[in-house]
């Protein structure tokens, strides 16, 4: 047999675990700086999603494009944009693309796209202070992002097939514009880095005398 469904089926959840993303507003509604991402759910990204705000990871949840063509775009003009996760956390991500971010408002090089910590020093058991999620980016691009940023700790980092474009080599555009600062990991218990490639960041492209 079959279904027929008059006019336009508008679906934005597919279930209580999987959330489709069209919209900056499907997020709901942000809390400071940030959309604060539910536990348990698989946000799915699809087209072009500008964003004016941040992402706060919840516990177990996950950022996957649906599509060849998803994006997340962010736009800095009021604040810094970033991708934040804290103890307990994982960051789960693939088959996206995201374009600026990283603290292109301030400008800082202290402050990146991704701020994401899984280590407690101060009252973590030794040896491992707490290390027990993934940091996972598969098939993760990035274009113009101003600081990639900082993950720290993690029991599990693995980052493959991702593409890192700086976006410099645009006639005319100023320093800001591309990527100035790269990414740093610290503290990993186990890390895995295949099949990435970095292009055209601002220290790739221009030359300097210091």
């Amino acid at each position: 047999g079959s279904i027929s469904i008059p006019g336009n089926l508008d679906v934005n959840s597919i279930n209580t675990y999987t959330k489709l993303i069209t919209a900056e507003s499907d997020f709901g509604t942000p809390v400071g700086d940030f959309y604060v991402l539910a536990d348990g759910v698989n946000y799915r990204i699809q087209g072009t999603v500008a964003m004016n705000y941040g992402l706060s990871m919840g516990a177990g949840c996950s950022l996957c494009g649906d599509g060849l063509n998803a994006i997340l775009s962010f736009d800095e003009t009021l604040r810094d944009c970033q991708i934040k996760s804290v103890l307990g956390q994982q960051v789960l991500m693939s088959d996206l693309t995201i374009i600026n971010g990283g603290g292109r408002f301030s400008g800082s090089n202290t402050l990146g796209l991704f701020d994401c910590t899984d280590i407690d020093t101060a009252t973590g058991v030794a040896p491992f202070y707490g290390r027990s999620k993934r940091f996972y980016l598969n098939n993760v691009a990035t274009f113009k992002v101003y600081n990639i940023g900082f993950v720290k700790g993690f029991g599990t980092i693995s980052v493959n097939n991702c593409f890192w474009n700086g976006g410099a080599g645009l006639s005319g555009q100023p320093e800001s514009y591309y990527t100035n600062y790269g990414i740093s990991f610290q503290g990993g218990l186990s890390c895995e880095f295949n099949n990435n490639k970095l292009v055209l960041w601002r220290g790739l492209y221009f030359t300097t005398t210091e």
